[in-house]
């Protein structure tokens, strides 16, 4: 899950963000550290 949202955070950080923000609990800790890596 983290490889997307963190290749996807460098043309567009407000809706990895976002989505990080409203799926923060259903996800390990593991994949919102590497999906918010470059934020």
């Amino acid at each position: 899950m983290g490889w997307a949202p963190r290749h996807c955070a460098r043309t567009g950080p407000a809706a990895v963000r976002a989505r990080l923000t409203a799926e923060s609990a259903r996800l390990s800790p593991l994949s919102v550290r590497e999906a918010a890596k470059h934020l």
